[in-house]
């Protein structure tokens, strides 16, 4: 009994770890993993809210495609809204409809933030052939945001906005989908165009 009980802690303290890793990895351009990086900025929500005393959103896998439809047209057009000209996902309310979930309840954040882990105050430029973006004081290549990292800090941005900080308290909003997709600003430095959907399904408050 005590041999199985060993085995079953050491099962528990890889698990752990292993988890720990895949959260920490250095987000990459070229192997980019989107639905890691969602599900570590939805994690990192639940954290907040739990942390706040709030209970934690109920993960709904139709409001990641919803919100994996904006982070596809938001990559992409600048500068990224809420709302669209394309009928039938014009809206956050029409993208979650179109998944057939029932609202009561709809809200949305979006965030651009650049894919380098950029301490505050710090300035950067790019030397003439080279892809990385360099710190302005030290000369040095700037570091890429770990999956865990960033997803901190586009949390920390959304609560730093009232707004944005509106919906991740709510209490009457229920459930989350996030998603990100991969982006460029207008001088080609590497971005992540970071989305969250709430929602609240008829009949609930």
């Amino acid at each position: 009994m005590r041999s199985r009980a060993l085995l079953l802690g050491l099962a528990l303290i890889f698990f752990a770890g292993a988890r720990a890793a895949e959260t920490s990895d250095v987000i990459s351009v070229e192997d980019f993993d989107g639905p890691r990086l969602a599900r570590a900025i939805f994690d990192e929500t639940n954290r907040v809210r739990v942390q706040l005393g709030l209970k934690p959103f109920g993960a709904e896998p139709k409001l990641d495609d919803a919100a994996d439809t904006q982070a596809r047209l938001g990559s992409v057009f600048r500068p990224p809204s809420h709302t669209n000209p394309f009928p039938m996902i014009a809206t956050p309310l029409d993208r979650v409809k179109l998944t057939g979930l029932q609202p009561k309840l709809v809200s949305e954040n979006i965030a651009t933030l650049s894919i380098y882990d950029v301490p505050p105050g710090v300035g950067f430029y790019r030397l003439k052939g080279e892809a990385s973006l360099r710190d302005s004081k030290t000369g040095e290549p700037l570091r890429h945001h770990t999956y865990e990292s960033f997803a901190a800090a586009v949390v920390a941005a959304w609560m730093n906005s009232p707004g944005h900080r509106a919906n991740i308290v709510s209490q009457k909003l229920r459930y989350l989908g996030c998603s990100v997709q991969p982006a460029q600003s207008r001088d080609e430095v590497a971005m992540i165009f970071a989305v969250q959907v709430f929602y609240t399904p008829r009949g609930r408050e």
